[in-house]
């Protein structure tokens, strides 16, 4: 994958995150319009629990998966070891998928009252299982098209279902309220499901691998050096989640659980972008060889990082030039407290997006142990700094203990990268103007949040983007570096007026 077709596929997984994040958006919107946030508030809990229990369910296997399809290998080994991987993988996913789905049927009450700590999610159990069942199953197909580089299919389809989900969205909701959000929700994802079924098997037909277990017990193994270290830190994060959701709703009611639900969207729009060039990089990133090219992984690494920032940052100042607006005129004045807890939430959200590309060259390179002990510091120091601030500040104080832990994982990761990666001199010099200008930054959110006229914030917010833009291009981007960009976007202007 050159640079070029890395800049394409970004562009489609751009689209596609993009398209879900503003169809999320919109469900959201009309679900706070429509129902009280108590109401809102347990469709908010389903969703999270939802992803918890999913995460658990995937067992690591995707980012294995991905990792080892993406990894360079000889044309004589590629059918037979491709496949056994594959196989070992999705044989092995779907045991552990079939028999969550047991246990949550079959012991619903307990999971809903001592497992989740939530008896209002009690009547949903059913379709939280239904959601987790195919939502586990598609990630682990979605995870081979991503390995195989198909990131046009998954970008396509998933913005197909996106928009599906945005237009009829809003219909079941008006009609059948908080029964009807869930309920599609829990289709939207069998659908997302059936349509990764027939583009995985079109993609095997392509590359010519066939499925197998022909070596399942070597390819299991393959898969658990990566999986098992990553995997590791959830079944500490799952609890961990459940127990500061369930403090959270103690501390302020389901209704929090609606306000937490709006923040998260709005930050998931900021955090489109970079998602999908992290998705990307993880592959690119992959595909390199060890043995004389780190030089070539450092500018990469590096080139991704500041990328990323930056248009983190960017999406988070043009939220919160508009949030009153979006929150006054969309989710309604009930919500107003939303603008107040921005700068608590925002600086989590770009810390999030460095996170993960630390990481995710981490297991690309496949030193998965330390990602591993990077997540448990997070989650420690989560469980800890939550355990006291939550009680105490409700959301905010959730928001807090958030950025303490991924601020920590953030550091560890970092402090892996450098032993295990041996960057450059750029690294550190890199490193040191991001943390220093973000820090100003941010600090300036609080005070500068306060202006609540819509033209003032334009014009406030939008002069910092303008210090963004010329910091980055004169003091973080390197030459090479803009050769590249401009290179990029010669190539990309050339291909739209052909189109």
């Amino acid at each position: 994958m050159n640079r070029v077709s890395s800049f394409s596929s970004a562009s489609y997984m751009i689209m596609m995150v993009f398209l879900q994040r503003l169809s999320g958006l919109v469900v959201n919107i009309v679900l706070a319009n429509l129902l009280i946030p108590a109401t809102f508030g347990i469709f908010a809990l389903f969703q999270r629990l939802c992803d918890t229990t999913s995460s658990v369910f995937r067992f690591g296997l995707t980012i294995s998966t991905q990792v080892l399809v993406a990894e360079p290998e000889s044309k004589e080994l590629l059918s037979t070891s491709k496949g056994s991987l594959i196989g070992a993988a999705l044989l092995t996913n779907l045991v552990i998928i079939f028999l969550g789905s047991i246990y949550l049927v079959a012991f619903r009450d307990s999971v809903s009252q001592d497992l989740f700590q939530q008896e209002s999610i009690k009547p949903w159990i059913y379709c939280l299982v239904i959601f987790c069942f195919f939502q586990a199953f598609e990630n682990a197909l979605e995870a081979i098209l991503k390995g195989f580089g198909r990131f046009k299919i998954v970008g396509l389809f998933n913005s197909f279902i996106a928009i599906i989900f945005l237009i009829v969205a809003p219909i079941f909701v008006a009609f059948f309220s908080l029964k009807g959000a869930i309920y599609l929700y829990s289709f939207i994802q069998f659908l997302r499901a059936v349509f990764s079924i027939y583009y995985t098997y079109r993609t095997l037909g392509e590359e010519e691998i066939t499925i197998n277990i022909n070596n399942f017990i070597q390819s299991l193994r393959s898969h658990f050096a990566i999986a098992a270290p990553y995997y590791a830190p959830t079944l500490i994060a799952a609890p961990v989640s459940v127990i500061l959701l369930s403090l959270l709703t103690k501390a302020g009611g389901l209704e929090s659980m609606a306000f937490l639900k709006i923040c998260v969207s709005m930050g998931m729009i900021v955090q489109a972008i970079p998602g999908a060039i992290t998705t990307v990089f993880l592959s690119r990133f992959a595909e390199e060889d060890n043995s004389d090219n780190q030089g070539k992984l450092n500018d990469l690494f590096l080139m991704n990082i500041k990328i990323v920032w930056i248009f983190s940052i960017l999406s988070s100042l043009a939220l919160l030039a508009i949030l009153p607006a979006i929150v006054g005129y969309l989710f309604g004045g009930q919500y107003v407290d939303v603008i107040k807890s921005a700068p608590y939430y925002l600086p989590t959200v770009t810390l999030v997006v460095l996170y993960n590309i630390v990481t995710s060259a981490l297991l690309a390179r496949k030193f998965a142990n330390s990602v591993m002990l990077s997540n448990i510091f997070c989650i420690a120091l989560w469980f800890l700094v939550g355990s006291y601030l939550i009680p105490i500040f409700s959301l905010n104080g959730y928001f807090i203990t958030e950025l303490c832990g991924i601020s920590l994982g953030f550091l560890a990761s970092l402090t892996f990268y450098v032993r295990y990666l041996n960057p450059n001199k750029g690294f550190y010099s890199t490193m040191i103007k991001i943390f220093i200008f973000s820090i100003l930054l941010f600090s300036s959110f609080f005070y500068l949040n306060e202006v609540l006229l819509i033209i003032n914030r334009i014009l406030i917010f939008g002069l910092l983007a303008l210090i963004v833009l010329f910091f980055s291009w004169f003091s973080l981007i390197n030459k090479s570096e803009k050769l590249r960009i401009k290179e990029i976007v010669t190539t990309l202007s050339s291909t739209l007026i052909r189109s």
